[in-house]
């Protein structure tokens, strides 16, 4: 056996067993992609913070033009496409 497949032998094997919470295995599936989306929402959030605290020590915008800018409508169309594919 080379060691291609020695490898690959160890990444479809998983070694000990994995947590299980709920009777289902589907419900815990659910909830690991639940934590991850949450994971990724609360970075998106600070990115986010951070890009306006830089605008705003920046003099660019402040984060109170953030919360009341309202797109036209050319924008509005454009982030239903993005959204619709």
């Amino acid at each position: 056996m080379t060691s291609m497949q020695s490898q690959n032998e160890r990444i479809r094997h998983a070694i000990g067993s994995q947590p299980v919470f709920f009777e289902d295995p589907v419900h815990d599936v659910l909830v690991g992609m639940i934590v991850a989306l949450v994971g990724e929402v609360s970075v998106l959030r600070d990115r986010i913070d951070a890009h306006e605290r830089l605008a705003e020590e920046s003099n660019v915008f402040s984060k109170g033009t953030v919360d009341s800018y309202v797109p036209n409508d050319s924008i509005r169309e454009e982030r239903h496409e993005l959204r619709t594919g």
